[in-house]
This record gives structure tokens, C-alpha cells and sequence, in this order.
């Protein structure tokens, strides 16, 4: 065997190595991206939980409709309140904006909640917490770029026979 049959060997060998070497990198990439994913998708769920959980209480469930519905009915200590409830909505949307901004959260799951937070700003309590807001403004811009029948806002399940 000379030089040159040995030369051409060593060469496929090393593409082999190369292209096994991409493939396992893609492989990766992917089991990385789907752990991200899922990893996403459980503290999104952990965060709307505790605030769904703490909403039970009926005053802070009445609070929260009436801080909605007509901000201008609640006393200073309310409003103070709804303000922070609001706040905390807005924090684990705007996580799941981001999130969806760099890739690790899909547009199938975001945007459910990108409509339920369009809904909420629709309401007179979200549109006056959103003129106060000025931290949120890509995201109220991203809201605002989706068509108005992508809005979803009935957390008193009236459907169901709620009041």
C-alpha cells in the first residue's frame, strides 16, 4: 500500500469522525432544548400556581374581581394590593415573554397566556395598571401587536355556573 491510499483512508476516517461528532452535537442540542423546555414550563406553572392559590381567599378573590372590573371602588390599602397582585401576573408573563424571545418556550405554549394578558389589559384595572407600568413596555408592545380576537380573560368560569 503506498502513501497516497493510506493519505485518502485517513482522510474518510476522519470525516467519519467529523460527521458522527455533528450529529452527536445535534443529538445534544436537542435533549438540551427539550430539558429547557420542560424546565420553562414548570416554574411557569409553580409561579401562576402560588398566585392561583393565594386568589382561594375569598376577600383577595373579591378584591382581585372588583380591582378589575372597577379599580375606582377599591380603597387605597385595595388598590395597593391589586397593584402587587398585578405585579406578580405581570412578572411571570413577561418571564414567559422572554423566555419565548430566546427560544425556550414555544409559540404554541406562550400564546394562551400573551391572550389571557391581553384580556387582563383590556379590563379597566389592567388598562390603569398598564398606563402606571413602565417596566413592561416590550411586552405591552408584543400585546398590543396581537389581533384583537386573540383575547382571553374569564377567570370566573361564568361557563361553568360560576358567579
Amino acid at each position: 500500500m503506498n502513501w497516497d491510499a493510506i493519505a485518502a483512508i485517513a482522510e474518510i476516517a476522519g470525516a467519519i469522525a467529523v460527521v458522527t461528532t455533528l450529529v452527536y452535537f445535534v443529538m445534544q442540542i436537542r435533549q438540551y432544548t427539550t430539558g429547557l423546555r420542560s424546565a420553562t414550563f414548570h416554574a411557569t406553572m409553580q409561579e401562576f400556581n402560588q398566585i392561583n392559590v393565594a386568589q382561594l381567599d375569598p376577600a383577595l378573590a373579591d378584591l382581585f374581581d372588583r380591582g378589575m372590573a372597577d379599580p375606582g371602588s377599591l380603597s387605597s390599602t385595595e388598590a395597593y394590593q391589586f397593584g402587587w397582585i398585578m405585579r406578580v401576573y405581570v412578572n411571570i408573563w413577561e418571564n414567559m415573554y422572554q423566555q419565548y424571545l430566546q427560544g425556550a418556550c414555544s409559540e404554541s405554549y406562550w400564546l394562551p397566556y400573551a391572550r389571557q394578558a391581553k384580556g387582563v389589559f383590556a379590563t379597566p384595572g389592567g388598562r390603569i395598571y398598564r398606563e402606571g407600568n413602565s417596566l413592561n413596555q416590550s411586552l405591552f408592545a408584543y400585546l398590543d401587536s396581537l389581533p384583537e380576537s386573540e383575547r382571553d380573560f374569564d377567570l370566573r368560569l361564568e361557563k361553568l355556573g360560576g358567579s
